[in-house]
């Protein structure tokens, strides 16, 4: 059976759990930099992207590089796991005939390993990275490059999963539904934006979903 619905989501921090590969990039950074880092620095640098800026100061761009590097690294990739029943989730989704999609900041080998060595890029029908667009979120060129690649239109996307601000604009700048997820850690002030279409993590989307 063919299907003309897609979901489209993205990878780290909806179907990965970046957590583990996160603290080893953010302890390489402190280190090189000579800089003293605690558990608490890490926890306010997951809620407020402004804490790392300030913790670093004149030596952010030099943080921001290394992490990165330190992120393409091959080494890091088998530091990510992915959320407990995401592929029976996924399985359930593919089972009911809807496309799977995601887009990622990632390099396309990087994100085809991460799913690779967890056995769920099966399900995925469409994997776009940025290095493919070259565009940035909240443009929606990605998007639309995923539907186009597809053969479909955006009254065919169901939703974007998404779990940050960024990811939501782009959701609207495409004119797609969304479903935020809350795992990610939000300042207090982000709840009530969200609240209205938020799952507590992928594995809820089966109820927004027919």
């Amino acid at each position: 059976m063919k299907s003309n619905k897609i979901i489209i989501t993205d990878i780290d921090w909806v179907i990965v759990n970046s957590n583990i590969a996160f603290y080893w990039a953010m302890y390489h950074v402190a280190w090189v930099l000579w800089k003293q880092i605690t558990q608490k620095d890490i926890n306010n640098f997951l809620r407020n992207r402004q804490y790392f800026d300030s913790f670093y100061g004149k030596d952010i761009n030099k943080a921001y590089e290394l992490f990165k590097d330190y992120c393409k690294e091959e080494t890091s990739w088998e530091l990510y796991d992915i959320f407990h029943w995401i592929e029976e989730t996924l399985d359930e989704c593919k089972s009911m005939w809807y496309k799977i999609a995601a887009f990622t900041d990632r390099t396309k080998k990087a994100a085809n390993f991460i799913l690779q060595h967890h056995w769920i890029s099966k399900y995925f029908d469409e994997i776009v990275s940025k290095c493919d667009t070259w565009v940035s979120k909240p443009n929606p060129d990605w998007i639309n490059k995923i539907i186009q690649s597809l053969r479909l239109q955006t009254s065919n996307v169901v939703c974007y999963v998404v779990d940050s601000f960024v990811d939501h604009q782009a959701a609207i700048n495409a004119n797609v539904p969304f479903l935020w997820v809350t795992t990610w850690i939000l300042q207090e002030n982000d709840w009530e934006s969200v609240s209205a279409r938020n799952i507590w993590n992928f594995n809820n989307l089966k109820n927004f979903i027919d």
